[in-house]
């Protein structure tokens, strides 16, 4: 992993090294109890390696049922944010305090003109730029973000097929596909 953070594309000169450390191949991994939620995490599985695969770089809007939305960051094919779920402060909540930056990241005051696409990843890169934080707590703050989306999304996969599964009796082998739906958005960026 890179000890610096550089992402190319944010604005206003911010020169950090590309979050992209976090090939989607190795990112997701789907060990679902229920055959329709192995499909399915199958099917996101394959469907974040071809955006890799493609250099994808945007935002891309993953679905679950009609209830739970997340956005997933890719720069180049890479994992560079993650937001969305139930409950993202108390996500922003927990990694702030495992890498120790709560109080520092109190200090980042950004204007209320101002608008971002994800506040909590402009708050980070300024705490980069300001030199608040070291790269490599960003970096892992970075990790422990997406990591976590990863793993809320694939629990909901999980928790949407079983919830299917005792709704059928008996199980049915299809797939319902408006379980996942994944909504491509070419050059969105999070900051």
């Amino acid at each position: 992993m890179n000890t610096t953070l550089r992402t190319t594309y944010l604005h206003r000169s911010v020169a950090m090294e590309q979050p992209g450390s976090l090939p989607l191949s190795a990112s997701v991994d789907n060990h679902q109890t229920t055959h329709s939620a192995v499909i399915v995490g199958a099917s996101l599985r394959s469907q974040l390696i071809n955006f890799e695969q493609h250099q994808f770089t945007g935002r891309l809007d993953i679905t679950i049922a009609p209830k739970q939305t997340w956005s997933i960051y890719l720069a180049l094919g890479r994992l560079a944010w993650a937001t969305g779920g139930r409950h993202p402060l108390r996500r922003w909540r927990r990694q702030l305090l495992s890498n120790q930056l709560s109080n520092t990241a109190a200090e980042v005051k950004i204007r209320q003109g101002d608008h971002f696409e994800c506040w909590d990843y402009q708050i980070l890169t300024l705490l980069a730029k300001r030199q608040l934080a070291d790269n490599e707590t960003v970096m892992a703050m970075i990790e422990g973000v997406v990591t976590e989306v990863l793993f809320e999304i694939l629990q909901a996969i999980q928790l949407t097929a079983l919830g299917a599964a005792i709704e059928q009796s008996p199980p049915h082998p299809e797939v319902p596909t408006e379980w996942l739906r994944i909504t491509p958005r070419l050059g969105v960026r999070p900051a």
